[in-house]
């Protein structure tokens, strides 16, 4: 991509002739080979499982690498009472386990989340929600059902969030998530400040960010520290 850019930027009658893809071919396949042929190690004592149990969600965002949206609602693409029960019982037989971090889909959306964050938190375990923010307090139309406890239950269980803010900018939010969706996902983050996320220190969420477009995100320092003014702001 840089290599195009840079092609076309220095040379603009030559744009039309510019043959795709650029690479230098060797220096690729060397710099694949060195990738692939580590030896990989596994860690001697790992802690965390995660778990992805449904694709259904409020959102259908653009960058979302599962394809979720409030369509996916068929019962194989979202667990089950049975398998949950499965999970919850198999968890308790892990003696290195010392977290489980939930995700989706919107997480909060399968009607067994609760249940099983309960007996997660009850077995002394850390519990991480990938949180989609605007899932707080929304009402889903189609049936009414309200999430307006979700708040609550996360600080109730100590559940450390993970919250998807894609940007600090709205008009990037609402690119990748759709309209209103910043505004949303900042009522959200509101209502876990009122019950303590951010001022209790047991209390921890963390905000993930994505960039827009075919580019990688900044320094994580950088984009902390510009994520705080702007959304103090």
């Amino acid at each position: 991509m840089i290599l195009v850019e840079d092609a076309v930027r220095h040379d603009h009658s030559s744009m039309a002739g510019v043959a795709l893809p650029i690479f230098d071919h060797d220096h690729f396949e060397t710099t694949l080979e060195r990738c692939f042929h580590q030896e990989l190690i596994a860690s001697a004592s790992p802690t965390t499982l995660q778990i992805n149990i449904g694709a259904v969600c409020n959102l259908a965002c653009r960058h979302c690498h599962v394809e979720s949206s409030p369509a996916r609602t068929a019962e194989n693409e979202n667990m089950t009472q049975e398998t949950a029960q499965l999970v919850v019982d198999w968890v308790a037989k892990q003696s290195w386990l010392k977290i489980v971090d939930i995700t989706g889909g919107s997480p909060e959306m399968n009607p067994h989340f609760p249940w099983m964050v309960e007996h997660f938190s009850a077995m002394g375990l850390q519990v991480i929600d990938r949180c989609n923010p605007t899932i707080i307090g929304w009402t889903n139309p189609k049936n009414g059902q309200v999430f307006d406890w979700v708040k609550s239950f996360l600080a109730k269980h100590r559940v450390q969030v993970v919250a998807s803010m894609p940007c600090y900018e709205a008009t990037n939010v609402n690119k990748q998530r759709g309209r209103g969706a910043f505004d949303a996902s900042i009522q959200g983050l509101r209502a876990l400040c009122d019950v303590g996320y951010g001022s209790d220190p047991d209390l921890i969420l963390n905000l993930v960010f994505n960039p827009v477009g075919p580019q990688l995100p900044p320094e994580q320092s950088e984009l902390q520290e510009e994520y705080r003014k702007q959304l103090h702001q």
